[in-house]
């Protein structure tokens, strides 16, 4: 250091140097060859930049005289830093939360290190240290700031947290590392997810407890965003079962029925907890397939069909129609006759079936003089497996057509001489003065005869034919009585009028008719008891009775029990 002067001399020149207090400098004297003396500031402790950057101390400068005079001098010592302090974080680990929505170029956190260095040294630069491509990509830093920035969306599905290392370098090279820890927090972003395993979309009816279909869950989110609950429509006949963690099934609750419901649309609905709520749904089609469990159905239990005689062979007489609840082959039906219960009645030469839609046919010419009536049975059967039927009955009326006009049994009508019947002259009332007989042509086979015989007597005797006849009957016994007087006499009653002979009068109506009358004389004298057919007659029915003829009406009436006109 620079010297002091003292203009005295000898003992009252400079003699010594003392500086002031201080932990790093004393002062050391050298003395020249002149005999004058220099001071030395020595350091003896090592100087710290950060600790103490300038010291201020005192040199005082002492002379020999008595009193002892002194001069000082203020001496300034600056630290010149040096690059001994690395970078220094606040702490070792930083971490932070950061939602997965987090908008891009959002500030995440702000990294801080101090270094105790001046100047250059003491800047510090950020980066990061062998961070991956992924968390580059990601995140940002601010070499100067420390900020930390997101760069691109995050996706707590796909990465949870991040682990970054950061360094943080001065000047003069030193750096220091600390770690930031960034983690992604979950947002109710995903909805469930449901996966089928299988499904089975065609079920048998009537199999209770058969498994739908079997499918799982899942939903990425976390928490409660993460948890699902899983439901199916209430009103189906469909169960849903949880099996093993996230696995569930659908099962049928009972036995299905095609005919009731062939189709079902059943939902899968699966619902997460988060906030807001988010949910996922999954349709399954179910497809009912048939079984054979339903008989065919007639429309009604029995038919009556009208058919008028004298039909054309082949001719369609009627349908019968029966439906059946199931499907495809188990709903195909077939229609088929059942054997009559009468034996006698030759069914298959009458009628017959179309097996497909029910038809029936006339096979041949009906007559309702000989077949007014019958009825048979009639199956239909599907062609399921094993085959369901039902049955139904079938009347069948035969109309009567107008094809016989009216006859007369006696006498006959083949051109022989008429018969001659003797009646007793006290004859009473109710008493038979003939048979009626049917005349049937020659060339007529015997057995056709007899039928025929059997049913135009039938016919005489209870169908309106039979009245007419009667009334014939009635008429002639009327005439014999009004006659009975002109017979004592020995002579013959002819009646009034021109009579054609045969009369076949066809009406506009269609009506038919046969008219005869029969002349009766009384044979032999006053006292015989005997009436003669002679011949037949046509009557002249509007005949004009006198009081005389209405009273011997009255008395036939009241004998036979007929009203005769």
């Amino acid at each position: 250091m620079e010297s002091a002067q003292d203009l005295d001399i000898g003992s009252n020149s400079l003699q010594n140097y003392t500086i002031s207090p201080n932990s790093h400098f004393y002062i050391k004297i050298q003395g020249g060859d002149d005999g004058k003396v220099y001071p030395e500031l020595v350091l003896d402790r090592a100087l710290d930049h950060e600790e103490e950057s300038e010291l201020r101390l005192t040199l005082t400068a002492l002379d020999g005289g008595y009193p002892p005079r002194s001069g000082t001098t203020l001496v300034l010592i600056k630290v010149l830093d040096i690059n001994d302090n690395a970078p220094e974080f606040a702490q070792s680990l930083y971490e932070v939360q950061v939602l997965e929505d987090t908008p891009l170029g959002s500030w995440i956190i702000t990294i801080s290190a101090k270094d105790l260095d001046a100047g250059y040294f003491g800047k510090i630069s950020y980066t990061f240290f062998h961070a991956s491509e992924d968390i580059r990509k990601t995140f940002e830093i601010g070499p100067v700031s420390g900020e930390v920035h997101l760069r691109s969306h995050l996706d707590f599905e796909v990465v949870q947290s991040y682990t970054i290392n950061i360094q943080a370098t001065d000047g003069g090279g030193l750096s220091e590392k600390c770690i930031l820890l960034i983690k992604v927090m979950d947002v109710n972003d995903n909805p469930p997810e449901v996966t089928i395993s299988s499904v089975t979309n065609i079920i048998p009816e009537n199999v209770p407890e058969t498994l739908v279909a079997v499918f799982s869950v899942r939903d990425q989110d976390a928490g409660d965003n993460g948890r699902i609950v899983c439901s199916i429509q209430d009103d189906l006949p469909f169960t849903l079962k949880p099996t093993f963690k996230n696995f569930f099934t659908v099962v049928t609750g009972k036995a299905l029925d095609r005919e009731s419901q062939a189709e079902y649309n059943i939902t899968i609905t699966v619902t997460d907890l988060g906030t807001p709520r988010l949910t996922t749904e999954h349709s399954i089609t179910v497809l009912v397939s048939d079984v054979n469990d339903n008989a065919p159905a007639f429309t009604q239990a029995s038919y009556t069909l009208l058919v008028r005689e004298n039909n054309s062979p082949a001719l369609h007489i009627g349908t019968i129609s029966a439906t059946d609840a199931d499907a495809g082959t188990n709903a195909q039906v077939t229609y088929s006759l059942l054997p009559p219960h009468d034996p006698q009645l030759a069914l298959a030469s009458l009628v017959s079936i179309n097996a497909d839609n029910g038809q029936l046919f006339a096979l041949r010419s009906l007559d309702y003089e000989a077949l007014r009536a019958f009825e048979f049975g009639v199956r239909a059967a599907d062609r399921g497996s094993p085959a369901l039927s039902s049955q139904a009955l079938v009347r069948v009326l035969v109309l009567d057509a107008n094809d016989n006009a009216p006859f007369v049994l006696y006498p006959l009508q083949n051109g022989s001489a008429p018969c001659t019947e003797l009646v007793p002259r006290a004859a009473e009332a109710g008493y038979l003065v003939t048979k009626p007989y049917l005349a049937l042509p020659e060339a007529a086979p015997a057995q056709a005869q007899a039928d025929s015989l059997t049913v135009y007597l039938v016919i005489a005797l209870a169908a309106v034919s039979s009245l007419f006849l009667l009334c014939v009957l009635l008429f002639v016994a009327a005439r014999l009585c009004r006659r009975a007087r002109a017979a004592s006499l020995g002579g013959c009653s002819v009646p009034e009028g021109p009579f054609p002979g045969h009369l076949l009068d066809v009406s506009g109506t269609g009506t038919l008719s046969h008219s005869y009358q029969y002349e009766v004389c009384l044979t032999g004298g006053t006292g015989a008891s005997e009436f003669k057919f002679l011949k037949p007659i046509i009557p002249n029915f509007q005949v004009h009775d006198t009081g005389r003829n209405m009273e011997e009406k009255e008395n036939f009436r009241n004998s036979f029990g007929f009203n005769i006109q």
